[in-house]
């Protein structure tokens, strides 16, 4: 079932002219939060952009949550650093810190690697990082409110990458990519699968560009 926005207090649905329309601000309204914008909506995003990434984005994402996922990903390209299993211990500590559940995915991706990168991009921090940068963001001024997030990923520009939680404290299934530059906050993947099959996918062909030309 969508979540209305009403449920997520971290995202409000103005269109944010600069993006042409892809993306939705995370301003707050006076009036309170439109209804309009919704995890199911088709808010585009950079991952979006690069169509040449869709096959390798959909194989990913069929395998996600998978024995099959894991030799898929590390034999997409040799700059992807998949590393150890979080413990037992650490993925408790950060349920604690997150109010005493995590989403879902998370926890089943973090119970086989506690973290994953390419090159410069922290795809999914460790554990240790996500309870640091989100008790960091969580004190951040002039921005809507950071306590429902989780922050779980970073891109070397500032961007960030964090589930969130409706107000009655249930996990939503959406990954959101958070713009520092315009506090925009937007869904660019399902569950931390959909995600992470984006972002890697994202990764690896828009560096093939850059290096063709």
């Amino acid at each position: 079932m969508p979540v209305r926005v009403e449920e997520a207090p971290f995202i409000a649905a103005k269109k944010s002219a600069h993006q042409n329309g892809y993306r939705y601000s995370g301003r707050a309204q006076s009036a309170g939060y439109p209804h309009c914008a919704q995890p199911t909506c088709q808010m585009k995003t950079d991952f979006d952009l690069w169509t040449e990434a869709d096959p390798l984005r959909h194989e990913l994402s069929r395998a996600g949550g998978t024995a099959e996922f894991w030799p898929l990903l590390e034999g997409c390209n040799p700059r992807i650093h998949i590393q150890p299993p979080a413990s037992t211990a650490e993925i408790d500590k950060l349920r604690r810190f997150a109010g005493g559940s995590l989403p879902p995915t998370l926890e089943a991706f973090l119970a086989h690697s506690n973290g994953l990168s390419f090159d410069y991009d922290s795809i999914v921090l460790p554990i240790d990082r996500i309870i640091q940068l989100t008790d960091e963001l969580r004190g951040y001024d002039g921005v809507m409110p950071m306590d429902s997030l989780l922050f779980i990923g970073e891109l070397g520009d500032g961007d960030m990458f964090a589930f969130g939680q409706a107000r009655n404290g249930e996990w939503l299934p959406d990954v959101y990519w958070w713009e520092h530059e315009t506090d925009s906050r937007y869904v660019c993947g399902a569950g931390i699968w959909g995600y992470v099959a984006a972002h890697i996918s994202w990764c690896i062909v828009s560096e093939d560009d850059s290096s063709a030309s």
